[in-house]
């Protein structure tokens, strides 16, 4: 009877607990391993000429700004040429602004002055070496025409000269100050003509300097974005290295710079979806102490991938809700390439059906299902 009895109560007990897990739900999750990895393509640093590298500015982890120099190559001897050819377009620079002064003077002053001239030759004459024998000639003429015309108007101002004598002296005047007038255009002539020859040795020094300055450009390596440096490929001075060799890898700073990537199994994909929930641990921070992070599913992969083994994985993309975790007010943040693992909500189903699954599981790999 006692047997009997525990029989019944025990079915009874079966019975009630079946039609309680027909209607009690529980909450399914999938749990999925994965890393953190940048939301656009790592941008590349790469060098556009060969040579041996003279400075290492950066190291993994560094922020850099957009433009900023991560590594030059070796560029002495540009730089040498580059200092030379400066200094020498700042002399011709100097020599062109005391040029077109002396051609303002000559074309503001229109009357010509002996001796105002002459200092003006004389400047003219300690610019350029090259005409410096037929410019001597120029002072001579400027210093017989002022004398002439110096000694005529002391004449005529004593009248000491005769009616004839003084139309003679102010003809010889006026032939002085012809000769004169001559001469300062032939010496405007000559400063134009300097000046021209000036200008064309500027643009040459200013060609050439462009010429190196662009050499010396691509022996740097500049950063095309602004982020973080990840896998440096070159770490040490004096190595040599060939054009296009990518020098590191910058993760553009962006609102968010990060993704989170999860390896589903295929058994599991189904039941996940687009804007999911998704809680996360990562494996550099104890979750005991830093917490979790939450995140979404932005992204589902159309196409499975094959993992190790036999068993097949689709990726799902996460985006987390910030980039950090804290911990005693201080932000600790996520890196490239850190490991984790997901908790990713699947839904609600009864408790009979999660208590089944197993079996039934089991006898559909049989084929009795």
């Amino acid at each position: 009877m006692n047997a009997k009895n525990g029989l019944i109560i025990s079915g009874f007990l079966f019975s009630t607990l079946l039609l309680i897990s027909t209607f009690v739900e529980v909450e399914v999750f999938t749990r999925a391993d994965g890393e953190v990895s940048s939301f656009s393509a790592p941008a590349h640093a790469d060098f556009s000429d060969e040579g041996v590298i003279q400075h290492i500015y950066v190291s993994e982890g560094d922020f850099v700004e957009q433009g900023d120099i991560l590594v030059e190559l070796d560029n002495e001897e540009q730089k040498i040429n580059l200092d030379i050819f400066t200094e020498k377009q700042e002399r011709l620079g100097k020599k062109l602004d005391i040029l077109h002064a002396l051609l303002e003077e000559q074309q503001l002053d229109r009357l010509a002055d002996g001796q105002e001239l002459e200092k003006q030759v004389q400047r003219f004459v300690l610019l350029s070496n090259n005409y410096h024998d037929s410019l001597k000639n120029l002072q001579q003429l400027v210093a017989i025409d002022s004398q002439k015309n110096q000694a005529i108007t002391a004449l005529v101002e004593k009248k000491a000269a005769g009616s004839m004598q003084t139309m003679d002296s102010t003809q010889k005047v006026l032939r002085s100050r012809k000769d004169l007038l001559k001469v300062k255009k032939e010496f405007e002539e000559r400063i134009v003509f300097e000046i021209e020859r000036y200008e064309e040795q500027l643009r040459e020094v200013s060609n050439s300097i462009r010429l190196y300055e662009h050499y010396i450009e691509r022996t740097y390596v500049r950063s095309p974005v602004s982020g973080v440096v990840r896998q440096v490929n070159f770490s040490q001075e004096g190595k040599f290295i060939s054009q296009g060799d990518t020098f590191a890898e910058i993760i553009e700073d962006t609102p968010q710079p990060y993704k989170i990537t999860l390896n589903v199994s295929a058994s599991d994909i189904g039941m996940i979806k687009e804007d999911t929930d998704v809680r996360l641990r990562l494996d550099a921070y104890d979750h005991t102490i830093f917490g979790y992070l939450d995140g979404t599913i932005n992204r589902i992969s159309v196409d499975r991938l094959e993992e190790s083994g036999a068993e097949m994985f689709y990726r799902v993309e996460v985006v987390p809700e910030r980039g950090f975790l804290q911990y005693k007010d201080q932000n600790y943040p996520l890196k490239y390439g850190m490991t984790l693992y997901g908790t990713i909500e699947r839904g609600r189903i009864s408790l009979i059906s999660y208590l089944m699954s197993p079996v039934i599981k089991h006898f559909h790999e049989i084929g009795h299902i």
